[in-house]
């Protein structure tokens, strides 16, 4: 999504890799990205333990309303309302739930819908982000 030049600006200081569904579009980096910076993969639990038989770097697998721990950083697996399945050696394979992420540190909170519809309960997160889908132009 992000012009080839700006790849590694965008990526500068990344500890994690946090996958909020399996599509193609999400997964195309999987073997090489996590290698590249040294960083593993969490999510939830089928969709991890595919991308980590697939050569990425294995961090956490976990399910909604899970959180783990990075530091002084929690996150946690929230709910959303998508799909999350790939298309494999002519089989659909399902990845396990679609999910967000709610990130909570430094006196922040960020929450990463993925790209998921808006949903009711949207309206109960404490939201200071947005994933937007499409790059916004530059004015």
């Amino acid at each position: 999504m992000l012009p080839e030049g700006k790849h590694d600006a965008a990526l500068k200081g990344a500890t994690d890799i946090l996958f909020t569904h399996g599509h193609f579009d999400h997964l195309a980096d999987v073997a090489d990205l996590p290698q590249k910076l040294n960083a593993p993969v969490a999510g939830m639990y089928e969709l991890v333990e595919h991308l980590v038989d697939e050569g990425a770097i294995e961090g956490d697998r976990f399910n909604m309303g899970g959180t783990i721990i990075r530091g002084n950083v929690e996150i946690s697996l929230v709910l959303a309302s998508h799909s999350s399945s790939i298309f494999e050696n002519g089989n659909r394979k399902y990845m396990g739930s679609e999910a967000g992420f709610i990130i909570r540190g430094e006196g922040h909170c960020i929450y990463i819908t993925g790209d998921t519809g808006i949903m009711a309960d949207m309206e109960k997160k404490e939201l200071s982000c947005l994933e937007c889908p499409h790059p916004i132009p530059a004015r």
